[in-house]
């Protein structure tokens, strides 16, 4: 029997003292074919559906769990972690790979 969730269910859920606290997607994006782009910090991943349909899971073990700002352009994904004390990271990741082609420091 299989304790871990399957690749389509976004989030998780960590045990605390007085209950369970659900931690999941925070953002989301859709491409010029329709495709919605969730990014599920719990998991770190970018998890991509069509027609309301599991298509892939992109595993980003890199990004900052707390980023808040997804945007897909063409085969590109954009994600932006914004911090009040180091300012903001933006990364850009090869869509199809899951590889990391840019990550830059915004600034204060």
């Amino acid at each position: 029997m299989s304790y871990a969730p399957s690749a389509d269910v976004l989030g998780a859920t960590t045990a605390r003292v007085g209950g369970r606290i659900p931690v999941g997607a925070t953002t989301f994006a859709v491409d010029e074919q329709e495709r919605v782009y969730v990014w599920d910090r719990a998991r770190l991943r970018v998890v991509v559906y069509q027609a309301g349909k599991f298509v892939r899971a992109i595993s980003l073990p890199f990004i900052e769990p707390d980023a808040r700002s997804l945007l897909v352009h063409s085969d590109r994904l954009y994600l932006r972690f914004t911090s009040g004390f180091s300012g903001s990271m933006e990364y850009e990741i090869d869509a199809p790979s899951g590889a990391l082609l840019r990550a830059v420091h915004l600034g204060s």
